[in-house]
């Protein structure tokens, strides 16, 4: 639960039962924010990250088999922030789906250079040059 959701449900909440109550009321919300923060966390949620962010971690260095410091840094950022595009959010189920030993990492650079891309354009990537995880795990699952 983050202050900005909180906000939102409480002031939805006030106007409507002030309205219905027969004096209209808007709050009104003071002080600054620099950014939206945590009130409360999910524990089952925050172990899921904190397992991932882990194994990504591990999962940088040196050689072929390994996510190079720029790939690791993109992971993290996305295990913690959560996907905001399709594309991203299609990557951290990939993610998961590494970690868990379903999808090879060659797959998840093809994500990650996706993601890479359309960060790197202002309008997006056209639709056709996504590639969607769930699609990819079910047609490798066999050669692994």
């Amino acid at each position: 639960m983050t202050a900005d959701a909180l906000w939102s449900y409480l002031k939805d909440r006030v106007s409507a039962a002030s309205q219905a109550a027969g004096n209209p009321q808007t709050p009104v919300r003071f002080g600054e924010e620099t950014h939206d923060f945590a009130l409360s966390l999910n524990p089952l949620e925050f172990g899921r990250r904190k397992r991932l962010a882990e194994a990504i971690s591990a999962m940088a260095g040196i050689g072929p088999d390994r996510l190079t410091t720029e790939e690791g840094s993109l992971c993290l950022d996305l295990i913690r922030l959560g996907g905001r595009t399709a594309a991203e959010r299609e990557m951290i189920e990939a993610i998961e789906a590494v970690v868990s030993g379903q999808l090879r990492l060659p797959i998840l650079r093809r994500l990650i250079k996706v993601v890479q891309e359309e960060r790197t354009q202002p309008g997006g990537i056209p639709v056709e040059k996504t590639v969607h995880a769930t699609t990819v795990i079910a047609s490798t699952a066999n050669r692994r």
